[in-house]
């Protein structure tokens, strides 16, 4: 299961904002001998509407489907 952890702006070289949001994986064990234990996974990024995003360095993506870079805004 996912979970939403924030949304943020950004801003794309085209000039359009975009809204991009944190999801993490719900992990949950149980051990033999005690209670399960929950916890997060690595965080994956998408946009709102939930289209396909490629990481790029200092917290730029590029959008999968057009090639636009979106920057925090």
């Amino acid at each position: 299961m996912m979970q939403e952890v924030s949304r943020r702006n950004y801003i794309g070289d085209d000039g359009l904002a975009y809204v991009v949001v944190e999801m993490k994986p719900v992990l949950t064990t149980k051990p033999i001998d005690g209670p399960a234990v929950t916890g997060y996974g690595t965080s994956e990024f998408r946009l709102e509407g939930n289209g396909l995003l490629y990481d790029k360095d200092n917290d730029c993506f590029e959008i999968a489907t057009t090639g636009v870079m979106i920057r925090p805004a």
